[in-house]
């Protein structure tokens, strides 16, 4: 019993830490106390997502909820702050989750778990790992062509790290006892630092690589600045992408070389991987259809009029439709 209310008081105690923290800038004047208040309130938004006394999106709707109450947002100027209808303040409130932005951000985690339910991107990881990975220099290389694929297809670099790449590039330094506090630099580290590397170079290349970047298309586009389409973003990085991408495992390798540079057990730990998930299944084959499929809408969304959070919108519902990810997954 004791337990369970330690357990219970200790997120109500940091809340309510965090929620002083919200207002413990109220009294200064340099600016008017709404902008203060929402300075502190977006302090404290960020402080209770590091401490995590309830769960982040959680935290994040009683952020919303405290600034409609305080009408923080709508006011343009001192004379219409007065005169702020609760209305106007929930409709600010809500205007971010109207953001296509944003729901390209959810819709991209989806696509994550469809390629982590339907097995289809660790397939992609092991049979490249299988051929490339008879040399640590190789195996390298593999992952960064995992990431790579994956990429244009998942936009985003955390649903396609954290659903496929990782957990292929943390099971293989566990054979040869590399662990972060122990052996790290066997082959841990240099994996490790190859698969952070590479993904930031693969969402650079796509549009579709991470959402951030049609996010900031999105705010030059507000600003009243022409903006390129997929395929322009992809050729205009394509030069400098092809370099950083080839020389990245390479560079790395020399300059925090791994102790050790090949082993045919990776190679034999991949092809035993494969022959447990077997044959390619049928969820496999309609994920790469529905992939190839939004890739097509991505590249051409002028001639074809769609946006690309309509895109991925349609590949949610393809994808509850032919039961890769459930309802209960969305």
């Amino acid at each position: 019993m004791q337990t369970n209310i330690i357990k219970l008081s200790a997120p109500i105690f940091t809340a309510l830490f965090v929620l002083a923290l919200a207002f413990a800038f109220a009294d200064f004047t340099i600016l008017s106390l709404k902008a203060w208040i929402f300075v502190s309130i977006f302090a404290a938004l960020v402080v209770g997502l590091i401490l995590e006394p309830l769960p982040p999106a959680f935290i994040g709707v009683i952020a919303i909820a405290v600034a409609v109450l305080f009408k923080v947002g709508p006011a343009k100027s001192a004379a219409a702050d007065a005169n702020i209808s609760s209305a106007a303040a929930i409709n600010w409130g809500l205007t971010g989750f109207s953001n296509a932005v944003v729901w390209l951000i959810f819709a991209s985690f989806m696509i994550g778990i469809g390629y982590a339910n339907s097995g289809l991107g660790k397939r992609i990881a092991l049979l490249l790992v299988k051929k490339l990975g008879k040399s640590t220099l190789g195996l390298g290389y593999a992952i960064a062509f995992a990431d790579l694929i994956l990429a244009p297809f998942i936009p985003s670099n955390a649903a396609r790290s954290g659903g496929t790449i990782y957990p292929i590039a943390t099971s293989i330094p566990a054979m040869f006892d590399s662990f972060p506090d122990k052996n790290p630099r066997k082959i841990g580290s240099y994996l490790a630092w190859v698969s952070l590397a590479t993904t930031c170079i693969s969402s650079s290349i796509f549009l579709t690589g991470q959402a951030p970047n049609p996010l900031a298309l999105n705010l030059v586009s507000s600003a009243g600045v022409k903006v390129v389409d997929w395929m322009g973003w992809f050729l205009a990085f394509l030069p400098v992408g092809i370099i950083l991408f080839a020389i990245t495992p390479l560079l790395t390798y020399f300059i925090y070389p791994p102790e050790i540079k090949g082993s045919p057990e990776i190679t034999k730990w991949a092809s035993d991987e494969l022959d447990k998930i077997g044959k390619i299944t049928t969820k496999e084959i309609i994920m790469l259809c529905i992939s190839i499929a939004a890739l097509i809408l991505w590249i051409g969304s002028k001639a074809f009029s769609i946006n690309a959070t309509t895109t991925a919108i349609l590949v949610i519902i393809a994808m509850i439709l032919c039961k890769i990810i459930s309802w209960q997954d969305f």
